[in-house]
């Protein structure tokens, strides 16, 4: 019984893996998108000013483990809307 987990286990890890994989590059192409289009003095913006800081928000909200605080810290400024329009 309990070879039978462990081997599907080892089984699939390769599988982890790769969706793993796709998923950190997926998140690399958002980050630095990110990085390109958010960078606009008049936004004043803390989350995306580097590549690893946006990557890292990123991972936050795909983990949804402290992204209120984010979330927060966003809502204190004041940002016209016509700036966010792309």
């Amino acid at each position: 019984m309990y070879f039978q987990v462990t081997h599907t286990m080892v089984k699939s890890l390769g599988d982890m893996l790769n969706i793993l994989f796709v998923l950190i590059l997926f998140m690399f192409v958002l980050a630095i998108a990110g990085v390109t289009l958010f960078d606009i003095p008049e936004l004043d913006t803390l989350h995306f000013q580097t590549t690893f800081d946006a990557w890292y928000i990123l991972f936050v909200c795909v983990t949804q483990d402290g992204w209120v605080t984010i979330m927060d810290g966003n809502a204190l400024k004041k940002v016209e809307p016509h700036l966010l329009c792309i």
